[in-house]
């Protein structure tokens, strides 16, 4: 079984490493094996982020130890200005889906970041 805390280190070093210009981003993240249902992994839940313009939220979607936390692949942003959430204190990956955030990939990143945050990439 993962460990969250190595589950949420890599999200932060990968989505750094993509964004090593851009501020103001709070980053959160999730995964599948964090699921309350393994069978099901669409009961994710993620933490409310900081206070930031931007935030980005990653989802880990391997599912057995032996798939590679640095795996870029096994990765999928979400990215929406943090505005667009309520006060509450969890995010669920359906609620997250309600309010249409943009999709990348982890070499789609700093494009998609750009775009939300009006910043030239």
């Amino acid at each position: 079984m993962r460990n969250l805390k190595d589950i949420q280190g890599t999200a932060a070093a990968i989505v750094s490493s993509a964004l090593s210009d851009i501020s103001d981003v709070s980053i959160v993240s999730s995964a599948y094996i964090k699921s309350l249902d393994g069978e099901c992994p669409t009961h994710i839940t993620f933490d409310r982020p900081s206070k930031s313009k931007i935030c980005i939220f990653c989802l880990y979607e391997g599912m057995t130890v032996n798939d590679k936390l640095c795996s870029n692949g096994l990765w999928n942003f979400y990215v929406l200005p943090t505005s667009a959430l309520q006060q509450d204190k969890t995010i669920t990956y359906d609620y997250l889906i309600s309010l249409k955030p943009s999709k990348c990939t982890y070499f789609e990143l700093l494009d998609c970041v750009g775009m939300i945050g009006g910043v030239a990439s």
